[in-house]
Formats: C-alpha cells, structure tokens, sequence
C-alpha cells in the first residue's frame, strides 16, 4: 500500500506505480489536484478510494489503466486521456456475478470522444455498454478486448471510422460473431470497418461461426490472425482485397472456408503447433 500521506503532496505532477502490487489507493487522492500523470489507479472498498476520487484531477493526460473495478463503477470530462485501460480482478468467483452491476461499470465509465486506444480486461458482465463501438469515438485507433468470458455478442466495432487495430481473445462463451459487430440501429457508416488493418481472434473455445453479411467490410485490411479457435467452420469474410498476411491455427475448415481475393497476396503463415 502507499503512505496514508499520500494526500498532502499537493504538488505532485507524476505518479507511475505500474508493476506494483497494489490493493487500492490510499484515501484523499482527490487532493493531488496537480497531478497530470498517473498511469495506473486501483479501485478501493472504502469511502474515500473510489472511482470517485478521480473525478478532481481535471490535468490528468496520456494513459491511465483503471483495476479492480468490480469495487465501484467519470472520465467523460479527461480529454488527455489518449488510452483508457479498464481492469477488472481475474480471480473473482463468476458464479455470484451480478451482471447489471457489472454493465453498470463500464457504463458510468464512458471516456471522453478524444480517447485514441481502449483496452477491456477480464469484464464480467453479458453486455457491453452502448458507447462502445459508437461512431462518435472517431479518434479511436486500437482496441483490445480479453477475458470477457460471459459475454455472447460482440460490440458494434464496425462503425468506428479511424479503428485499425483490433485484439479479440479469450472470449469462452461466445459463439457467433454476426450482424451485430458490423453495425448497430444508428450506423451511420456506409463500409463497416472501414480503416482497419491488423484483426485478431485468440482462444476463442467456443466460436463456432462468423457470419460475414457485410461484402464490402474491412476494405484494407492486411493481416488477419485466428489462432485457438477449435470449432470455428465456414462462412468466413470471402473478399478482404488488401489482405497480406493471414495466421490461422486450428482445423482444415478454417483454411478452406476462406477463399480470399487478394491484390498482392506475400504469404501464408501458419502456426507452428497447426493441425494443417
């Protein structure tokens, strides 16, 4: 833990206490209203270390990652905060989970439109909040979702019109990927996708099927990777005419349900633990 005197540095600009072991912040880091950088803040139980406590620090820019957020559930006001990294504890037992508390969350979290990357780790709830994937987040470059393991649907992620980088994995209970991850009831925008290059699926246990409705989706996307999804068949995106490298691990029917149209297509990389 950090000295309960944290609260009288009233000067402090810089507090960087990544790769700690932290349980939550001591009480009063409301007073740090100096305070530009802090890369890593820990929701406590109490009064006093909440997620509350981040509302006063109005400088704070760059980067931030948030855990323990199943403690409490505004960053709408932070707009320096170019990454927004949300963590939720990975050891807590599923099966008391309320999940519209947990979808609360990230609700009352929702960032400021200047966020440039998102990272989700390890979110409990069944849904995601509607601000994300929502076409207003134009700034938006890269995104990484991961151990979201109630979660049966993915967001709309195809209307963020500046998104190029997306990391999906570890996603147990999903099974379909559809219509919904391409585009919502306020999609706005005519090509789902439309500026993303590097899309990976990891340890997706229970994909079964991506249903690829959207012909004109990811017109420059280079690399593709699906790695650990066992039971994915069929149906793959069939026209990627940017695609350069794709890494596939996992059954025959993965490689030959992708028949893709290529400019100039360099290589083929398959895992070296393939069953190909």
């Amino acid at each position: 833990m950090l000295p309960i005197s944290m609260q009288d540095l009233v000067n402090l600009r810089h507090l960087d206490i990544r790769e700690t072991k932290l349980n939550e912040m001591p009480i009063g880091m409301n007073k740090l209203k100096s305070l530009q950088f802090l890369r890593y803040y820990v929701v406590g139980k109490h009064e006093g270390n909440k997620m509350r406590e981040l509302g006063a620090l109005a400088h704070l820019h760059q980067s931030i990652c948030i855990s323990h957020l199943e403690n409490e559930a505004r960053m709408s006001d932070k707009d320096g905060i170019d990454l927004l990294d949300l963590y939720w504890s990975s050891n807590e037992n599923e099966n008391i989970v309320d999940f519209q508390n947990e979808k609360d969350i990230p609700d009352k979290l929702q960032p400021h439109s200047n966020l440039k990357e998102l990272v989700i780790r390890d979110y409990k709830g069944i849904t995601f909040p509607d601000w994300l994937g929502h076409f207003s987040y134009h700034n938006i470059t890269k995104i990484r979702m991961t151990g979201c393991r109630n979660c049966r649907m993915l967001p709309s992620l195809g209307q963020l019109p500046s998104l190029k980088h997306l990391f999906i994995s570890n996603f147990s209970r999903l099974e379909i990927v559809g219509a919904e991850f391409y585009r919502d009831d306020e999609s706005c925008l005519e090509t789902p996708f439309p500026m993303l290059e590097v899309l990976s699926f990891w340890s997706m246990s229970c994909w079964k099927e991506w249903h690829s409705f959207e012909l004109n989706a990811f017109p420059q996307l280079r690399e593709l990777t699906i790695s650990r999804c066992p039971m994915l068949r069929g149906d793959l995106p069939n026209h990627l005419p940017s695609l350069r490298n794709k890494v596939l691990e996992g059954k025959h029917s993965v490689e030959s349900a992708i028949e893709v149209t290529m400019n100039a297509f360099c290589c083929v990389l398959i895992h070296p633990r393939s069953n190909f």
